[in-house]
Protein backbone atom coordinates (compact mmCIF):
# COMPACT_ATOMS: atom_id res chain seq x y z
CA UNK A 1 0.00 0.00 0.00
CA UNK A 2 1.56 3.66 -1.02
CA UNK A 3 1.38 6.57 1.03
CA UNK A 4 -1.04 9.12 -0.47
CA UNK A 5 -0.41 12.09 1.09
CA UNK A 6 -1.48 15.55 -0.45
CA UNK A 7 -4.48 16.28 -2.38
CA UNK A 8 -4.98 17.45 -5.99
CA UNK A 9 -7.97 19.36 -7.66
CA UNK A 10 -9.31 17.99 -11.36
CA UNK A 11 -11.49 20.15 -13.78
CA UNK A 12 -14.20 19.45 -11.89
CA UNK A 13 -13.18 20.87 -9.05
CA UNK A 14 -12.99 18.26 -6.20
CA UNK A 15 -10.89 17.30 -4.46
CA UNK A 16 -8.47 13.83 -4.86
CA UNK A 17 -5.78 12.23 -2.83
CA UNK A 18 -1.89 12.52 -4.52
CA UNK A 19 -0.69 9.51 -6.18
CA UNK A 20 3.10 11.00 -5.26
CA UNK A 21 4.45 9.27 -2.12
CA UNK A 22 6.01 11.73 0.58
CA UNK A 23 9.36 10.31 1.91
CA UNK A 24 11.30 11.60 4.90
CA UNK A 25 14.19 9.95 6.86
CA UNK A 26 11.47 8.27 8.88
CA UNK A 27 9.33 6.12 6.51
CA UNK A 28 12.03 5.84 3.31
CA UNK A 29 13.67 2.88 4.28
CA UNK A 30 9.96 1.27 5.26
CA UNK A 31 8.42 2.18 2.13
CA UNK A 32 11.37 0.96 -0.16
CA UNK A 33 11.36 -2.19 1.20
CA UNK A 34 7.67 -2.84 1.31
CA UNK A 35 7.83 -1.59 -2.67
CA UNK A 36 8.21 -4.37 -5.18
CA UNK A 37 8.75 -1.35 -7.87
CA UNK A 38 11.56 0.79 -8.65
CA UNK A 39 11.12 4.48 -7.77
CA UNK A 40 11.93 7.90 -9.47
CA UNK A 41 11.71 10.48 -6.77
CA UNK A 42 12.02 14.38 -6.77
CA UNK A 43 14.04 15.96 -4.73
CA UNK A 44 13.14 19.30 -4.20
CA UNK A 45 12.44 22.34 -2.30
CA UNK A 46 9.65 24.01 -1.83
CA UNK A 47 10.72 27.92 -2.43
CA UNK A 48 12.24 26.15 -5.51
CA UNK A 49 10.21 28.06 -8.64
CA UNK A 50 11.47 25.24 -10.92
CA UNK A 51 10.02 22.45 -8.42
CA UNK A 52 7.14 24.35 -7.99
CA UNK A 53 6.59 24.19 -11.84
CA UNK A 54 7.36 20.64 -11.77
CA UNK A 55 4.87 19.61 -8.94
CA UNK A 56 1.69 19.08 -11.85
CA UNK A 57 3.57 16.90 -13.92
CA UNK A 58 5.08 14.84 -11.11
CA UNK A 59 1.89 14.53 -10.54
CA UNK A 60 0.52 13.59 -13.84
CA UNK A 61 3.52 11.12 -13.88
CA UNK A 62 2.39 9.62 -10.57
CA UNK A 63 -1.13 8.84 -11.88
CA UNK A 64 -0.32 7.55 -15.55
CA UNK A 65 2.57 4.99 -13.86
CA UNK A 66 0.52 3.75 -10.95
CA UNK A 67 1.55 0.25 -10.20
CA UNK A 68 4.49 0.12 -12.52
CA UNK A 69 7.02 2.81 -10.66
CA UNK A 70 6.64 4.26 -7.27
CA UNK A 71 6.65 8.27 -7.89
CA UNK A 72 7.75 10.06 -4.61
CA UNK A 73 9.01 13.35 -3.81
CA UNK A 74 11.61 14.33 -1.12
CA UNK A 75 11.54 17.70 0.71
CA UNK A 76 15.42 17.90 0.47
CA UNK A 77 15.61 21.28 2.27
CA UNK A 78 14.27 19.75 5.51
CA UNK A 79 15.57 15.95 4.62
CA UNK A 80 19.36 16.70 4.53
CA UNK A 81 20.69 13.06 5.44
CA UNK A 82 18.56 11.48 2.35
CA UNK A 83 19.97 14.46 0.11
CA UNK A 84 23.55 13.72 1.38
CA UNK A 85 22.38 9.96 0.90
CA UNK A 86 21.46 10.63 -3.07
CA UNK A 87 24.35 13.38 -3.66
CA UNK A 88 21.36 16.14 -4.34
CA UNK A 89 23.18 19.61 -4.66
CA UNK A 90 20.37 21.24 -6.05
CA UNK A 91 16.45 21.28 -6.64
CA UNK A 92 14.54 20.23 -8.52
CA UNK A 93 16.66 16.49 -8.42
CA UNK A 94 15.19 13.94 -10.74
CA UNK A 95 16.55 9.90 -9.42
CA UNK A 96 15.45 6.94 -10.35
CA UNK A 97 16.44 4.20 -7.68
CA UNK A 98 16.46 0.67 -8.68
CA UNK A 99 15.17 -2.09 -6.29
CA UNK A 100 18.85 -2.73 -5.73
CA UNK A 101 19.21 0.36 -4.82
CA UNK A 102 20.85 2.06 -7.92
CA UNK A 103 20.31 5.81 -7.96
CA UNK A 104 20.81 7.28 -11.11
CA UNK A 105 20.27 10.77 -12.19
CA UNK A 106 17.81 12.85 -14.52
CA UNK A 107 18.87 15.55 -16.15
CA UNK A 108 16.61 15.96 -19.36
CA UNK A 109 13.53 17.59 -20.14
CA UNK A 110 11.11 17.94 -17.89
CA UNK A 111 8.08 17.27 -20.10
CA UNK A 112 5.24 14.30 -18.80
CA UNK A 113 6.06 12.28 -22.28
CA UNK A 114 10.09 12.61 -21.68
CA UNK A 115 9.54 12.13 -17.93
CA UNK A 116 7.72 8.53 -19.03
CA UNK A 117 10.04 7.80 -22.15
CA UNK A 118 12.88 8.47 -19.71
CA UNK A 119 11.22 6.22 -17.16
CA UNK A 120 11.21 2.90 -19.42
CA UNK A 121 14.38 3.57 -20.25
CA UNK A 122 15.92 3.25 -17.01
CA UNK A 123 13.59 0.62 -15.71
CA UNK A 124 13.97 -1.64 -19.34
CA UNK A 125 12.69 -5.09 -18.30
CA UNK A 126 11.29 -3.96 -14.75
CA UNK A 127 8.20 -2.47 -15.94
CA UNK A 128 5.53 -3.34 -18.71
CA UNK A 129 5.71 -0.24 -21.76
CA UNK A 130 4.17 -0.38 -24.80
CA UNK A 131 6.61 -1.77 -27.19
CA UNK A 132 6.60 1.07 -29.15
CA UNK A 133 7.88 4.11 -27.17
CA UNK A 134 7.23 6.94 -29.88
CA UNK A 135 3.56 5.83 -30.28
CA UNK A 136 3.41 6.54 -26.42
CA UNK A 137 5.34 9.81 -26.75
CA UNK A 138 2.81 10.65 -29.40
CA UNK A 139 -0.12 9.63 -27.65
CA UNK A 140 0.93 11.76 -24.60
CA UNK A 141 1.52 14.44 -26.89
CA UNK A 142 -1.93 14.61 -28.43
CA UNK A 143 -3.74 14.23 -24.59
CA UNK A 144 -1.66 17.13 -23.47
CA UNK A 145 -2.89 18.92 -26.61
CA UNK A 146 -6.53 18.57 -25.96
CA UNK A 147 -6.47 16.21 -28.94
Amino acid sequence: VLLATGVESNKEGSIKASEVVELDITNFDAEFARSKLPFFVDFYSPKCTHCVRLAPTWEKLANDLKGKVTVAKIDASKERVLARRFQIRGYPTLVFITRDMQARQYEASRSLADLIYATEQQCSGCIPFPSNPMSLRWRLWGRLLGA
